[in-house]
């Protein structure tokens, strides 16, 4: 089988670039995709939350919640 050349998380971020208005175009030709491969990615992972933001999010909760005690 192929290795991907994005990782899960690379994906999930070029997906949040072009919802916050960057030109799918424009994205491939800094990051090197084709348009037909963005779209594709965002039809199988357009819902998803990329693991690295949810670890961030739940180690600073946990740091908030302990620097107030």
């Amino acid at each position: 089988m192929r290795k991907s050349r994005f990782t899960t998380e690379q994906i999930i971020g070029f997906i949040k670039q072009a919802e916050a208005d960057m030109a799918v175009s424009e994205l491939g030709r800094q990051h090197g995709f084709s348009p037909a491969s963005f779209y594709a990615w965002r039809a199988k992972y357009g819902s998803m939350v990329p693991l690295a933001a949810c670890h961030q999010w739940s180690s600073r909760g946990v740091a908030r919640s302990g620097e107030g005690e």
